[in-house]
């Protein structure tokens, strides 16, 4: 009886440890003005305008905040960063970022050239410099 009771009581204390871990909420999802902050300026108002819809940790689209998201970009690894921060260049290049599906609704948020090379010489400048901090 005694093995009864002690099973009963450990098993109701771990249901009661599981839901509380169950319950705690995430992280607080940063506003983009807050995120705005971990960027220069120029490169803040490009993300905000056309980059944070979609890969922030309030966006809807999953595969987007999955790919990239800049909720979580000071908790990303400097190799991370840095393989982020090419692809960020690269695709906005070659006009893979926005997507076409996303400007066909918000024609606005296209970037301009002149927006890619900000974005481009800002990756190879925030590149250059989180590798010498490593060493």
């Amino acid at each position: 009886m005694k093995k009864l009771a002690l099973f009963c009581i450990f098993g109701t204390a771990c249901i009661c440890m599981f839901t509380a871990i169950a319950q705690t909420p995430e992280t607080p999802v940063k506003n983009n003005r807050e995120l705005a902050k971990l960027f220069p300026s120029n490169v803040a108002t490009i993300l905000e305008n056309s980059c944070f819809q979609c890969h922030t940790g309030a966006s809807r689209n999953a595969d987007a905040k999955k790919e990239l998201n800049f909720s979580e970009w000071d908790k990303y690894s400097v190799i991370k960063k840095v393989g982020k921060l090419k692809e960020i260049c690269e695709t906005t290049s070659k006009e893979e970022m926005p997507p076409q599906k996303f400007l066909n609704k918000f024609p606005h948020k296209k970037l301009s050239d002149e927006q890619v090379s900000v974005l481009c010489n800002w990756v190879k400048t925030e590149s250059q410099n989180l590798v010498k901090g490593l060493h």
